[in-house]
């Protein structure tokens, strides 16, 4: 797939006698006077971007091969030398470059286009399936660069060449630069191409991610993407691409002010309600979801805080949980899924390493899929506030508590149960059943690491599940080059909690004073139930 620029839509006899068409229906003017029949107008976007592998393998065949060594990156890079670089030979390889010589700067578009954006002609789209159009609309050398960047990035690191992952490295240095100079100006500030170069550089980030700081680059890069909308206020709705531009930097902003306890802007709240009347009705649950997850960033930012006490911090969790869970019952049927057996024979069956329990799930499309996930997630954060807090009112009673307890085993049944229908989902996230393997993988695993991240992490979590997920998000690194998906392997195998409440909970522990005996200097959540009842067993000694 190559982009080819801007092609005309006008119809055949206006192309053929290069008049300006007017495209006008269900004829031109110029067909209409000249009394024939106007064959149509043709799908600009389509037609931007167009599979062009057998004209690049004749090329290919044609050109002289490069004699120079790699004192820099050349622009070209041979699949066989890449293939032969690969530091992993075995299934995860599904990405590999075509077998000729293809020049640098189309690996990398070329890639995104086709496993992060997908076609017409496939029943399922990508999470960047906008950008045949906004590339059409307004072809922008920072989006080109930080589209090549990305798709660079994840080569480099499927295949393990340190070629393509320089390459990476000097077109994101140029996306930055071009992002700057689109930003210096006011009209250019304001486009949904600045916005969209934002947006793919933080992907780039995720992709690259090598530290213990998990999101703290791919933040600030939604952060000024957020900052972007802002500026455009309602201007950034007007368009199809940027609506799907602003739907998905909400969710993901939103997302990420849950685990920094942010709270969600009142301007934001206000430029949501509007793109209520511009959704059809399969979008609505969205949007209410959206009020929730909002709710739920406001509950995160306010624990510690001496606005509320814990027990009204408690209280208001598990009515948040309720309400989600109630919003669960209300959706329409174009929003559900299947629940299929794991013993039952199928030849659509998955692989059985992608199976966790006795089930998994099948869902209508993608995006579908990620936003149940995204709701588990919600909830799951909900129970650990609920969890935590009590933990620490529980702790202080030095174990005497059974209401705080029982609570504190239900959150740890809820989570576990979440864990488990997130687990559950694995096997559609990897293909495993779908014509559009390489699409759903690559857009749907680059969605779905954060989500079984803090399944593996929560109260509920087992030692099997805990590993299981390891696996999988190993899994999920190698096989579509996302580097962050290793790093949290990391976190897993050093046993480490994310920890994410430690301020808050101390904070707690500072409204209580010493009056309510002794509690560890270190507030962190217990790792499961099991870990509390030693702890309280300990503590009645």
């Amino acid at each position: 797939m190559v982009y080819r620029g801007k092609p005309s839509a006008a119809c055949s006899w206006c192309r053929a006698r290069r008049l300006k068409c007017d495209q006008k229906r269900p004829s031109c003017s110029s067909c209409l006077r000249a009394k024939r029949i106007c064959t149509g107008y043709r799908d600009v976007a389509a037609l931007s971007f167009h599979d062009q592998t057998a004209e690049v393998v004749e090329k290919a065949n044609r050109r002289p091969q490069p004699q120079s060594e790699y004192t820099s990156v050349s622009p070209w890079v041979d699949a066989s030398e890449i293939a032969s670089s690969s530091s992993d030979e075995n299934a995860y390889n599904l990405f590999a470059l075509q077998p000729m010589s293809t020049p640098i700067i189309d690996q990398g578009i070329t890639y995104v286009l086709t496993y992060h954006v997908g076609s017409a002609r496939r029943s399922v789209s990508g999470h960047l399936s906008f950008l045949p159009s906004l590339l059409q609309q307004e072809p922008s050398p920072a989006v080109m660069a930080s589209v090549n960047a990305m798709g660079l990035a994840a080569l480099g690191n499927i295949h393990g060449n340190p070629h393509l992952t320089r390459a990476a490295r000097q077109q994101y240095t140029i996306a930055l630069s071009e992002t700057n100079t689109a930003l210096q100006d006011t009209i250019t500030a304001k486009s949904d191409a600045t916005l969209a170069a934002v947006l793919v550089l933080g992907l780039y980030e995720i992709i690259t991610c090598q530290s213990h700081s998990l999101m703290v680059r791919w933040a600030d890069h939604i952060e000024g993407a957020m900052a972007l909308i802002k500026l455009r206020g309602s201007e950034q709705l007007r368009s199809p691409v940027g609506l799907a531009l602003f739907t998905q930097l909400r969710g993901q902003y939103t997302l990420s002010n849950l685990y920094r306890k942010k709270s969600t802007p009142a301007w934001l709240m206000a430029l949501s309600e509007e793109t209520v009347g511009m959704r059809g009705p399969q979008q609505c649950p969205m949007e209410s979801f959206f009020r929730y997850l909002a709710k739920v960033s406001e509950l995160c930012a306010q624990v510690g805080r001496r606005a509320k006490t814990p027990h009204e911090t408690i209280q208001e969790a598990l009515q948040l949980d309720a309400m989600l869970a109630a919003w669960a019952l209300t959706v329409g049927q174009g929003w559900q899924y299947s629940v299929l057996d794991a013993a039952a024979t199928s030849k659509n069956k998955p692989s059985e390493q992608h199976i966790y329990g006795d089930y998994y799930h099948e869902y209508p499309e993608i995006g579908i899929a990620v936003m149940w996930n995204t709701y588990r997630l919600t909830r799951i954060v909900i129970h650990e506030v609920i969890a935590a807090v009590c933990e620490r009112l529980w702790r202080r009673s030095r174990g005497n508590n059974n209401e705080l307890w029982a609570t504190i085993r239900q959150s740890a049944a809820v989570t576990r149960q979440l864990a488990e229908e997130v687990c559950a989902g694995v096997p559609y996230f990897f293909g495993s059943t779908h014509s559009d393997k390489s699409l759903i993988d690559a857009s749907g695993l680059i969605r779905s690491h954060w989500t079984l991240f803090v399944a593996s992490d929560c109260v509920g979590s087992t030692p099997r599940m805990k590993a299981w997920i390891t696996s999988r998000l190993n899994e999920i690194g190698r096989r579509i080059g996302v580097q962050q998906a290793l790093s949290m392997t990391n976190y897993l195998h050093g046993d480490v909690s994310l920890n994410w409440l430690k301020q808050e909970l101390q904070a707690i522990d500072n409204l209580h004073g010493d009056s309510q005996g002794d509690v560890p200097s270190e507030p962190r959540l217990l790792v499961n139930v099991r870990g509390m009842k030693k702890h309280q067993s300990k503590m009645n000694q």
